[in-house]
């Protein structure tokens, strides 16, 4: 081998050590970097391998930031900590703010974020909460409060436990935003805002306890939750003292005294909008007059399941399932106001409908493509007039009884009217019994004030909505279009 030749194989060995050293170097930074990340917010002890650039806490390694420290950065305006990569940030045990401004404290992790305690010293303002996470947040047991300000946090999954976040302030109530990809669960009173509201988002949603509670000394708090898939309301779960509740996701349960709106100067609306199951069971949902709305496959009304009764007047109540609806045992009581259903199926028992209200009872619309059976006092009105439609058959099993206490029932079906419990207008005299078709009057109705009529037969097909309208004209029109082309 020549001069030349041994010359390039030194440079050729010397190249290779050179990018060995390299690819060592890199393997060693990124050895390092995989745990210099996590920052730990402490109580006693000097802060660690970090410093505050343009406000925020950037670690250079593994890394412990002082109560002290932090508390001095807030004291110059709003602040940040950031993991600076993949890391955890953990704040333990309880930071307490000192600061007498109204600050923002940002934190930032490409991992986890766990918050033991947040609180406020005497004295100190309102300090608002920003969560940026990749992956979990966990407010623990008396987690957060800080006195007015806003908490709103983002990541995969959260668990908000015992009075894990508590907004509210004497001066204030802050609201509570909560935008997750995965699970969502709160327990035990673990949101409570003064009176801010509260607006969450994710795959699932579970909450215990009195897991959510908005109300507050001059109103309450709207609570909206936006989910894809299950949503679990057990216990009391969401007091909103008066302000509004609405829902949505695949399938619904809610027990217990699950949602109450209610509050002494009225109640607030709720809106359930599911694509499956929705289940309420034992008074699960409260309005205190404000009115309910449902939709989803399939309904099912359980003990005394919606109570929209109020001090001044009874909230509506309508119910739009493309499946059956099941109502047993008292499970809509709505205080004056008016109840309607439709759907495919419906069952009632049990006095499972109550629109009696004070100064009158509310009206009552059954509408229903299938079959309607009604059982063991099923309906009750206290005045209001009652209309029960179907595609398919009526049965009015024994003691399936409706009273409307004075006002008109109206009962038409398609196929088939059977009638062995009791159906009453009384009180009352003057009421016109119309019969029309083979309705099987097995018990003679108790006509009163108000009109009783059974109807067999003459149901249309309902009406096409202006869209369903466009949409035949245009199918129409095209059936002409390839008929003159076939021509």
């Amino acid at each position: 081998m020549g001069v030349n030749g041994t010359r390039g194989m030194k440079d050729l060995s010397s190249r290779a050590i050179q990018i060995s050293w390299v690819v060592l170097a890199c393997v060693v930074l990124a050895a390092g970097s995989a745990e210099a990340f996590d920052v730990t917010v402490v109580a006693g002890g000097s802060s660690t391998n970090g410093s505050f650039v343009s406000g925020v806490w950037t670690p250079t390694g593994i890394s412990n930031l002082t109560f002290a420290d932090l508390n001095t950065q807030l004291g110059l305006g709003d602040a940040g900590i950031t993991t600076n990569g993949a890391g955890t940030l953990t704040i333990q045990p309880t930071f307490t703010y000192s600061s007498a401004s109204n600050r923002q404290l940002t934190l930032t992790a490409s991992g986890d974020v766990s918050i033991s305690g947040i609180a406020l010293g005497g004295g100190a303002g309102k300090l608002s909460i920003v969560v940026n996470a990749s992956g979990t947040v966990t407010v623990a047991s008396s987690g957060v409060a800080i006195g007015g300000g806003s908490f709103t946090a983002s990541g995969t999954t959260a668990t908000i436990q015992g009075i894990g976040l508590n907004t509210a302030g004497s001066s204030g109530a802050g609201n509570v935003q909560l935008v997750f990809s995965g699970v969502v669960t709160i327990t035990n009173g673990g949101v409570v805002t003064g009176g801010g509201s509260v607006t969450a988002s994710g795959s699932d949603l579970s909450i215990l306890g009195n897991g959510v509670n908005t109300g507050g000394s001059s109103g309450g708090g709207s609570v909206q939750l936006s989910f894809s898939g299950t949503v679990g309301i057990t216990s009391g779960g969401v007091v909103t003292g008066g302000g509004s509740f609405s829902a949505s996701g695949s399938d619904l349960t809610i027990q217990g005294i699950g949602v109450n709106t209610s509050s002494a100067s009225g109640g607030g609306n709720v809106h359930l909008g599911f694509s499956g199951v929705v289940l309420i069971d034992n008074g699960g949902v409260t309005t205190g007059g404000g009115s309910f709305t449902a939709s989803g496959a399939s309904g099912t009304i359980q003990g005394t399941g919606v109570n929209t009764s109020g001090s001044s007047g009874g909230g509506n109540v309508q119910l739009g399932f493309s499946g059956p609806v099941v109502i047993t045992n008292a499970g809509v009581v709505t205080g004056g106001g008016s109840f309607t259903s439709r759907g495919s199926t419906f069952s009632v028992d049990q006095t499972g409908v109550n629109t009696t209200g004070g100064s009158g009872g509310g009206d009552l619309l059954l509408d229903h493509m299938g079959d309607v059976t009604i059982a063991q006092g099923g309906l009750t009105t206290g005045g209001g007039n009652i209309r029960i439609l179907s595609r398919g058959t009526i049965v009015f099993v024994v003691l399936g009884n409706v009273a409307s206490g004075g006002g008109s029932i109206y009962v038409q079906a398609e196929t088939a009217i059977t009638v062995d419990g009791h159906v009453s207008s009384l009180p009352g005299s003057g009421g016109v019994l119309t019969v029309v078709g083979p309705v099987a009057l097995n018990t003679a109705p108790n006509v009163g004030a108000g009109d009783i009529s059974f109807i067999i037969g003459g149901l249309a097909v309902p009406a096409l909505t202006a869209w369903g309208l466009l949409a035949l004209v245009a199918l129409i029109g095209l059936a002409a279009l390839l008929c003159l082309r076939g021509a």
